[in-house]
């Protein structure tokens, strides 16, 4: 709170409202707090307190959050204290939700979403009778399973985006190591030159958690070998330059994700109109290739990103080494 006081007077000058809900909250006058703050209040202290500091993400956390506050708004029929907000107001949102043919996936998220704002709410704000009304709802499972969000791409669809992109270089080589790493495009377009380490015994590129960088999870955190076409990609862009600047300027930047996926997104409609067909599809032809190899599942997992296996497998020894997962990218590229 001190950025927001005057040095002379002392006094505090624009303070947002979800800071000051939440300043009042925890420095005095909780009681009274606890019988006003409405859904809107509870939002808005949420996000003051829990915003990501990346400014993309934290662009998208609002919109969510906005979204999810709305619906529920909608269902109340109006902003109402929190602390009148009961379980059968959260099923009316959720039986909402799926009348309107939303994907269970989509409502689970929007659930946890809501629920963490509760959750956060009752525990920091201290609203009265501090039960969440979303908390362990169940949501209906998906019908038909996850394989219908996404489908590898076929040969003939890469082969084309590949042409497509012959006159556009930053996007071709983004698509090449997409296609050759099986990393996630949020991953790839963040990689700064020092990541790509083409000198090494093992080629490969670093994904790295630093300032201004954040990944799914400290699984993510990961060294990926660099073979065929994403090697000469990655030699090509450190002999344009070294150092901390980033490879991929234009998508690196505010905003850049979303012109990423647009950008890609168009060559692949050119050569398919099957939504299941995204940029995210690689990913699935990786793993496809891995199978066909018969690579060792938490080899391709340390590959992927993915959390390993519990219990005794995954706690034992000192994990997979950047040769085995070398030696496992030579094998699956074979079944490109």
């Amino acid at each position: 709170m001190d950025k927001y006081q005057d040095p002379h007077t002392g006094e505090y000058i624009g303070v947002p409202e979800g800071d000051a809900i939440l300043a009042r909250a925890l420095l005095g006058g909780v009681a009274e707090e606890a019988r006003t703050v409405t859904l809107t209040d509870a939002f808005k202290a949420y996000l003051a307190e829990k915003g990501k500091s990346d400014p993309e993400q934290l662009k998208k956390q609002t919109q969510r959050l906005y979204r999810g506050e709305q619906r529920l708004i909608s269902i109340l029929g109006g902003d109402r204290p929190l602390s009148e907000v009961t379980r059968s107001h959260a099923r009316a949102w959720r039986d909402s939700r799926e009348a309107s043919g939303v994907a269970p996936a989509t409502i689970r998220r929007e659930r946890n979403d809501i629920s963490a704002v509760f959750s956060w709410a009752i525990s920091e704000l201290t609203i009265d009778g501090g039960n969440n009304p979303f908390s362990g709802m169940k949501i209906a499972d998906e019908t038909d399973g996850r394989q219908t969000k996404r489908l590898p791409l076929p040969r003939e669809v890469i082969s084309g985006v590949y042409e497509d992109l012959k006159e556009t270089p930053d996007l071709y080589r983004i698509w090449t190591l997409l296609d050759h790493t099986g990393a996630r495009p949020s991953e790839i377009r963040m990689l700064l030159r020092s990541e790509f380490v083409v000198n090494a015994p093992i080629p490969h590129i670093l994904i790295s958690r630093r300032e201004g960088r954040t990944l799914k999870s400290s699984w993510s955190e990961r060294a990926i070998p660099l073979v065929g076409d994403a090697l000469e990609v990655a030699k090509s862009i450190v002999a344009e330059g070294a150092g901390e600047t980033v490879a991929f300027p234009r998508y690196a930047s505010r905003g850049g994700m979303d012109r990423l996926s647009t950008a890609l997104g168009k060559k692949i409609r050119t050569h398919s109109t099957d939504p299941k067909h995204t940029t995210y599809s690689l990913r699935h032809n990786m793993k496809d290739r891995m199978r066909a190899a018969e690579v060792f599942p938490e080899t391709a997992k340390a590959i992927e990103g993915h959390a390993l296996s519990s219990g005794q497998d995954g706690s034992y020894g000192e994990g997979i080494s950047l040769a085995q997962k070398h030696e496992a990218m030579i094998k699956a590229m074979r079944n490109k």
